[in-house]
């Protein structure tokens, strides 16, 4: 995403007058900022954030989820997010997915070395 950059506003005022102050936005960083999720196993991707779980918490339809993601959706809904389907507010904790992670995680560290 871009950033706002205020020295950006600044000039554009004194450059433009009063009239266009307006914020100019900022390419992305470089690259480097950017998480590459290409590699990793799609069962460890939240459905709802799309991001690497560190929480799992498995669901009443059967599928796992970030706590902090699920617990949000289901503050106003009912609902499944992966089907749609009426949905009972329970979660545990899915401690077998999270060792799984955190396993692939630290081989996928050591590789990096």
């Amino acid at each position: 995403r871009g950033k706002i950059s205020l020295s950006a506003v600044e000039e554009a005022a004194e450059e433009d007058g009063p009239a266009a102050k307006v914020a100019r936005i900022e390419p992305p960083a470089a690259a480097e900022e950017e998480v590459n999720h290409a590699d990793e196993p799609d069962e460890f991707v939240c459905s709802i954030t799309h991001d690497l779980m560190t929480d799992p918490v498995a669901a009443t339809d059967g599928h796992s989820y970030e706590r902090a993601a699920l617990e949000k959706w289901l503050r106003r809904s009912e609902t499944s997010p992966k089907t749609g389907a009426e949905m009972d507010p329970r979660i545990v904790p899915n401690h077998a997915l999270r060792r799984a992670i955190e396993r692939w995680r630290s081989t996928r560290g050591s590789e990096a070395n």
